[in-house]
């Protein structure tokens, strides 16, 4: 009898295991629940900048996804934010960790708002009308939550993580009472892994003439902070030069996670990797070459320039730049010659893309800001940097780019973006169109024509682009992101691949997005990209002069004259200009 009542226990026993297997980190509905919300929909997920897609089509829209393949990365007693792209967003957002990895998210709330110690609970925008900093909101449809740290407790090791779109309710598994709906409502909940890394990371120096020292100017240190920018500093032997760093994951010495150029690297060989890149131990590796060779040398120089160092409120030099024209393309259908979409601010030019005040003078329900060098400045081939920033906020489509001077139908004769970002994404894009990429039969991987990556495109960046008679490459604060090359395929050639050998002209722009790619731009809203400068480099001229001309009275319906700066000129005086692309005296 004892015999058979052990056998009944240990029964009772694994069938309360396997149930409470079953139940780990349960919702309060089944989780195969289709959302059926015509309007709401959770886009995305950013956690500390880095995102993750939801998927948006009708056919897999579900009130939950276990997306824990999808893991984001910290440390103990790191501040970390989460956003949501939620559309309309008239929900609230909520985080939790599963701290004691039990299969349960607790989530308790003080008296006065807050979140109780030991909750599992990390963070909401609105729970009662406050959010999880014990702050009354203005209005509770509100979806952007407080930052958070991570539990400085918490180990090393794999969490479970959990982001819920629900009202007004800090159950972990999501509200479902009659009145009030996860389901009704069209909210989600959506599980991943979160990752604890150890706080520190290894920096190692692999350098052959000469070495990378710490830039206290030190041999690199065992370990430093995870997440924090390293400076080092280039050290050459006797009779050498740093041309560029490059730098390694320590698992992998075959692909560079980033070369730092000679544009760079300061004078001094000092260099700052930026925190986003020090995730992980690194390998750096100078290349080092000998003072005389050619390759040396700094092969570029600079011919173009604006620090839009004017005067608050006045307008762009106009020698460089010229308000761009309406069309009824996505980017510039709402295109406006309003002083209040395009002006200079704290030398800076600033982009809005505003509600039309009035709209009985124009009847578009936005005013946005463009602005190009079309017939003031274009080149062929070069090092472009543009330092810029925008605002996160649905709709938001802003963009730094390239179209040639030569441009009867898109996307014949090509385009260049240098830089693209949309709706609150921390995601910057770079792509080529052509004939190749965009006209049927597309060939948009043979080569790939875009590249993405995470970058907090609030915070200030140099996004750069080198133009060549063969490659087209990207880079980010002077790291390369990504490179479209000219074909050695002469099928490709004759099929419009490499267009990219004319004139091109720079386009600064904010604009708003239509439901295509972009979403439906918040009339409401004011949207704002800044740009600082916007440099242009190239190989070096020639120091001989190739002729000595006198110029027509009228150089405005001629080739144009530009002065060693890259600036145009409508009537030079004698002085050396650039003409026709050659150094010319003008008499």
């Amino acid at each position: 009898m004892n015999r058979i009542k052990q056998v009944l226990l240990l029964l009772s026993l694994w069938m309360m295991a396997c149930s409470t297997f079953a139940d780990n980190y349960p919702v309060n509905f089944d989780k195969e629940t289709k959302n059926t919300h015509k309007d709401r929909i959770l886009k995305s997920i950013s956690f500390n900048g880095k995102s993750i897609v939801i998927s948006s089509s009708m056919d897999d829209r579900r009130m939950y996804y276990d997306l824990t393949a999808q893991v984001f990365q910290a440390i103990a007693g790191q501040e970390v934010s989460v956003k949501f792209n939620f559309s309309p967003g008239w929900m609230n957002g909520y985080v939790y960790i599963d701290q004691g990895n039990d299969g349960n998210f607790s989530a308790n709330v003080t008296s006065n708002h807050l979140i109780q110690e030991g909750s599992d609970l990390m963070s909401f925008s609105n729970y009662n009308g406050y959010n999880s900093l014990g702050k009354k909101n203005a209005t509770t449809n509100t979806i952007v939550m407080p930052s958070f740290t991570i539990p400085v407790s918490l180990a090393p090791g794999d969490y479970r993580m959990r982001f819920k779109v629900d009202w007004s309710s800090i159950d972990p598994g999501g509200r479902v009472d009659a009145s009030n709906s996860i389901i009704n409502n069209g909210g989600t909940i959506v599980d991943v892994t979160l990752r604890i890394l150890p706080a520190q990371v290894t920096v190692s120096d692999h350098s052959t003439g000469g070495r990378i020292l710490d830039g206290e100017g030190t041999t690199l240190q065992d370990r430093y902070p995870r997440y924090q920018a390293v400076t080092v500093k280039a050290d050459p032997d006797a009779g050498y030069l740093c041309k560029e760093i490059r730098m390694y994951a320590a698992t992998d010495s075959n692909t560079p996670l980033a070369v730092f150029d000679w544009h760079v690297i300061g004078t001094d060989g000092t260099l700052t990797i930026p925190a986003q890149l020090v995730k992980d131990d690194l390998v750096l590796s100078g290349t080092f070459v000998k003072e005389n060779e050619e390759d040396a040398e700094d092969p570029y120089q600079l011919v173009f320039v604006d620090e839009f160092n004017l005067p608050d409120g006045s307008q762009p030099n106009p020698s460089y730049w010229a308000r761009s024209k309406r069309t009824s393309a996505v980017w510039s259908r709402y295109i406006s010659d309003s002083k209040d979409v395009v002006f200079i601010k704290d030398h800076q030019l600033v982009l809005r893309a505003i509600p039309n005040p009035d709209r009985s003078k124009d009847q578009v329900p936005m005013l946005t800001g463009s602005v190009d060098t079309w017939n003031h400045y274009d080149f062929t081939y070069g090092l472009v940097e543009v330092r810029m920033k925008t605002t996160h906020h649905e709709g938001n489509f802003p963009a730094a780019w390239m179209m040639p001077i030569i441009n009867k139908e898109w996307p014949y004769h090509g385009e260049i973006d240098i830089f693209e970002t949309i709706d609150n994404q921390d995601i910057a894009y770079h792509t080529v169109h052509s004939q190749w990429t965009d006209v049927k039969p597309y060939h948009r991987s043979q080569p790939i024509n875009g590249f993405h990556e995470y970058q907090r495109v609030e915070d200030w960046h140099v996004y750069g682009l080198q133009w060549t008679a063969d490659s087209i490459i990207w880079y980010v604060d002077g790291i390369r992101t990504g490179s479209y090359m000219r074909s050695t395929d002469a099928t490709a050639i004759a099929g419009g691949q490499w267009p990219y050998t004319t004139p091109f002209f720079l386009r600064l722009n904010q604009s708003v997005g239509a439901g295509t790619w972009a979403a439906q731009a918040d009339t409401t809203f004011t949207y704002e990209s800044r740009v600082d400068w916007v440099k242009v480099y190239q190989l070096k001229t020639p120091s001989s002069i190739s002729a000595v001309t006198t110029p027509p009275r009228d150089t405005s319906a001629n080739a144009p004259y530009y002065d060693l700066l890259g600036r145009r000129v409508e009537h030079p005086s004698h002085g050396i200009y650039i003409h026709h692309r050659k150094k010319v005296m003008v008499k």
